[in-house]
């Protein structure tokens, strides 16, 4: 068990970003103080609102993390050009969880033309690493 506390961050204390397609208020990156790169195995929570058919930030990778996306709002489309079964959509309510493991391709976009996007992503450390990457949602 750890010994870490309990802090707050109040909304007015995180880290916000404008990438233009997409606003974000961060609560944990690396280049933050020490203090506020991660918790425990919570590496980062992310509030983020895209626009009306952004594109997201395009096929990237992600390596050795859990993925939990909450949409709050809207629908996102994630898309795995490897893996057709990890390709799906995912309405307002629903929650999707990625193991990136030994290693995933993938992109996320706001699927409506016409309505914002608004979703939580919260990554964690896995417990163990190398594992088969996994996509999962509940819609």
């Amino acid at each position: 068990m750890s010994n870490q506390s309990m802090l707050l961050y109040p909304a007015k204390t995180r880290e916000y970003k404008d990438f233009g397609f997409m606003r974000a208020y961060l609560s944990f990156k690396p280049h933050l103080a020490a203090e506020r790169q991660s918790f425990g195995s919570l590496i980062t929570i992310d509030d983020a609102i895209l626009n009306p058919g952004a594109t997201g930030f395009g096929f990237h990778q992600h390596k050795d993390i859990e993925v939990v996306t909450f949409v709050i709002q809207g629908e996102v489309r994630h898309i795995d050009p490897n893996e057709e079964q990890h390709t799906g959509t995912l309405k307002a309510k629903g929650v999707q969880i990625i193991t990136a493991g030994t290693g995933i391709t993938h992109n996320e976009e706001n699927h409506s033309a016409d309505e914002e996007l608004h979703v939580l992503q919260i990554w964690f450390k896995p417990r163990q690493q190398g594992l088969n990457p996994h996509y999962a949602k509940n819609s």
